[in-house]
């Protein structure tokens, strides 16, 4: 009988063959998906957070050009003090060169409940400028070593300064003996997607090195050195 119909129809016998998918073809299909999620997903947060590291290294940057600017406008120095207030008691006795602290720990003013620490790194350079800045017309308070700072990037980053001091110092003047270079790295540079089979961190540590006479650059930091951009 079933011949015959066959026969009689051979569409039929064709539709039951070709209709749908095979359990082969359901399993290559769902391999293949899972190939592409489980390479397009880590790489999109590669992705996400190496931007942010690099939008939050532009605000340092934009902002430390505006402290040298400022400076050579009322040919004064600005200090910049990581471990020290404007007595010369100590911050923090912990303080290292050799640790990432939190923006808001270290360059940034602006704290999470908005107001602001008093004994931020420029607190001494502040009241320098206050003080030779008769007119106000640099507005002392508004000197920061972040353009903008609280925003959304903080969040993601960790900051190292590879120097204690740092003073900016006016053009025609005697150039800093030492250089400032400050390191800024994504608080997820050591999760497993982001990381290498040695272990190393897949995504880049940028750094803004501000040389002894002022110069100021950023690149990425690479076998302990600064390589600009």
């Amino acid at each position: 009988m079933k011949l015959s119909i066959n026969k009689m129809n051979p569409k039929i016998s064709r539709n039951k063959v070709y209709n749908g998918f095979t359990l082969l073809e359901l399993i290559v299909a769902t391999t293949i998906v899972a190939m592409t999620t489980a390479w397009t997903i880590p790489e999109f947060q590669r992705n996400s957070a190496q931007a942010k590291v690099d939008r939050y290294t532009k605000n340092l940057e934009s902002g430390l050009f505006s402290i040298r600017a400022r400076m050579g406008a009322i040919k004064e120095s600005c200090e910049i003090n990581f471990y020290q207030d404007v007595n010369g008691a100590l911050k923090d006795p912990s303080f290292s060169t050799e640790i990432y602290y939190a923006p808001s720990d270290l360059i940034e003013m602006k704290q999470d409940d908005g107001s602001s620490r008093a004994d931020h790194a420029l607190a001494g350079c502040i009241n320098e400028v206050r003080a030779k800045d008769i007119n106000q017309e640099l507005r002392a308070e508004s000197i920061r070593m972040v353009n903008m700072e609280g925003t959304r990037e903080r969040d993601a980053v960790v900051v190292r300064s590879m120097a204690k001091t740092f003073s900016f110092t006016p053009p025609g003047t005697t150039a800093n003996d030492n250089d400032m270079t400050i390191l800024i790295r994504s608080v997820e540079a050591l999760k497993p997607w982001a990381t290498k089979t040695n272990g190393s961190s897949r995504l880049v540590t940028r750094c803004i090195e501000v040389t002894g006479n002022g110069q100021i650059f950023s690149g990425k930091w690479i076998s302990d050195q600064c390589l600009e951009n």
